[in-house]
């Protein structure tokens, strides 16, 4: 049985994890993947568990979250246990593992969670990340229980001489598609996780004081503009009502607004 406790968490070279990743996460692949860090989950001698962090696949990726390579930003590309592994297995070991990247002056951590695989993020939104939006959807090739990139059908022996013909992989995809043993199908996009390491150390906060908000030091306005509402007014009292142009309020923003009407309601009542 895998306990918690019995975890460790090493770093290592990616021979020491490549069979048990393409064994183990849905990709049933590593190709393509530059690995600048990866690490290993033992229990009591036996590999459970691997992460590979690398440099992201897409250089537009790199351009938007590492602010043009200001920023030193990894991508964790590979993430997976064994299905014996223990709840919270994933978010405790990744915790470990985000030290040691610390101390290799890594700042950001970007991370997509496929929802084509039931995965939405659960364990990132549990330790840390930012939900940043989602890719567009995508078309991928299905053959042999493998998904293939639309990409492969073009590839060519040599990019710089095509007249030497396509590569052996891609002549068989082609066959594959025009017999129907190959399927195209649309795939809904990724969602994109970022963990900036900064603010989770605390180095960009100016004080080391308490950041909480009170509606104690907020006026109506400030209190308007940061719960997004407007306001109308009636006989009887004051009204908050959704601008429709800002109708979304995340928790925080309900939270302030809940105190503020409270705090509306006791002087109401004590006027009255």
């Amino acid at each position: 049985m895998i306990t918690l406790d019995k975890l460790q968490v090493s770093e290592c070279p990616i021979s020491d994890i490549r069979d048990f990743v393409q064994r183990h996460h849905y990709s049933k692949s590593v190709k393509g993947i530059t690995p600048t860090q990866c690490f290993r989950v033992d229990h009591e001698g036996v590999l459970v568990g691997a992460a590979i962090f690398g440099i992201p696949a897409m250089r537009e990726a790199i351009r938007k979250y590492s602010e043009d390579g200001k920023v030193k930003m990894v991508e964790l590309r590979r993430l997976c246990f064994v299905d014996e592994a223990p709840r919270n297995s994933e978010s405790m070991t990744l915790a470990r593992m985000f030290r040691h990247l610390k101390k290799s002056d890594v700042q950001r951590i970007l991370s997509y969670s496929d929802p084509n695989y039931g995965h939405v993020g659960t364990i990132y939104k549990a330790i840390g990340f930012r939900l940043l939006g989602q890719t567009p959807p995508i078309r991928v090739i299905w053959y042999r229980d493998r998904k293939w990139s639309t990409r492969s059908i073009n590839r060519y022996k040599s990019w710089q001489d095509k007249s030497k013909g396509l590569r052996s992989s891609t002549e068989e995809l082609r066959t594959a598609l025009e017999s129907g043993d190959a399927v195209l199908r649309t795939e809904r996009g990724k969602f994109i996780y970022l963990l900036d390491l900064r603010i989770r150390a605390g180095k960009t906060r100016k004080s080391s004081g308490s950041s909480r908000t009170s509606t104690r030091d907020l006026d109506a306005e400030q209190v308007k503009k940061l719960a997004g509402l407007v306001e109308t007014k009636d006989s009887v009292a004051v009204t908050w009502t959704r601008n429709k142009s800002k109708s979304w309020l995340d928790s925080s923003r309900r939270k302030i607004l809940l105190q503020h009407d409270r705090s509306v309601e006791r002087r109401s009542v004590a006027n009255n």
